[in-house]
């Protein structure tokens, strides 16, 4: 089975993901998970 999604849709959940982080924008979001050790280099 495949999940199949559109690019708005995908936008969206992202754009949300954000808000609910308070990040402005995906580098943010990056720079955030880096330093909560949320990153596969921190494993």
């Amino acid at each position: 089975m495949t999940l199949v999604i559109t690019e708005r849709t995908a936008s969206v959940q992202v754009s949300h993901t954000l808000a609910k982080r308070d990040a402005r924008n995906r580098g943010e979001a990056t720079a955030m998970a880096y330093r909560l050790g949320l990153t596969a280099a921190h494993r």
